[in-house]
């Protein structure tokens, strides 16, 4: 697709259709970061969550949200902007999205774009939005909205410190943190083309990291939610090893699956 300028773009999402035997392998949707949640509504209608770029690597990318899409199953596969449009289908020249810690001016990496798909509406910056599922059952309520997760902000692995704030969300042997990056679950409206939050922390807790969204079809319509558990950032192993760069750490047996269910 397109012209390349330079290089050779793997880093490319792509959502296939394949039928159940392997055969008839079909693109559907391309220039897509990484669509972690995929769904299909109660009316059959495909829905992709994005993450955004990462503030990080030869190209850092700065102030770009997730995403929430609706992917048209046509016979031509569409365009989501990935590697040079980013927010709501804008392009990557823009200066918001120039991080300070970039060394070179951001340019296209391809030429002659097809038509740049632009999401329904964009997430939480950083937030790093994860599997998608719609509510279908009467019991449980809100028929036709979707739900995702958000395990929240990686920093400085994914993205630059900008705050002691985000230091002290990630390293709980720090105090008096102010700010809560992601670490929630959120409900997605299609038609209104707005989200709110379902699940969200009172104060920082480094075991909620959810990941997994999947809805029981059976009677009672259960929610359940799949956290990782607890994940912190450290500048030294725990017998006291100093580390060469901060290591995201995960803790065994601290991962959880919640069930919600309608009262």
């Amino acid at each position: 697709k397109g012209q390349i300028v330079k290089g050779d773009i793997k880093c490319n999402g792509a959502i296939l259709s394949v039928n159940p035997d392997g055969s008839d392998i079909q693109l559907e949707a391309w220039g897509l970061r990484n669509p972690f949640g995929l769904a299909f509504n109660g009316e059959g209608r495909l829905f992709a969550i994005d993450n955004g770029a990462d503030e990080r690597g030869s190209r850092p990318i700065a102030n770009d949200n997730d995403k929430f899409y609706e992917i048209k199953l046509n016979k031509t596969a569409t365009f989501h902007g990935w590697p040079d449009y980013f927010g709501n289908a804008e392009p990557v020249t823009d200066p918001k999205f120039k991080s300070p810690t970039g060394n070179q001016p951001l340019q296209f990496l391809i030429m002659n774009h097809p038509p740049v798909e632009k999401p329904l509406f964009l997430i939480d910056k950083y937030a790093g939005a994860t599997q998608l599922d719609f509510s279908t059952n009467t019991n449980f309520g809100f028929e036709g909205m979707a739900f995702a997760g958000e395990i929240g902000l990686m920093a400085p692995i994914t993205h630059p410190l900008t705050s002691e704030n985000i230091i002290d969300q990630l390293l709980p042997s720090l105090k008096d943190q102010q700010e809560i990056v992601g670490q929630k679950i959120i409900v997605l409206d299609p038609i209104k083309g707005n989200y709110s939050n379902f699940i969200s922390l009172k104060q920082p807790d480094p075991n909620f990291k959810p990941v997994g969204i999947e809805f029981d079809d059976r009677e009672n319509g259960a929610l359940y939610i799949v956290s990782i558990g607890k994940i912190e950032l450290r500048n030294e192993l725990p017998n006291g090893t100093p580390l060469p760069l901060p290591l995201q750490w995960a803790y065994p047996n601290t991962g959880v699956i919640w069930k919600a269910t309608a009262e």
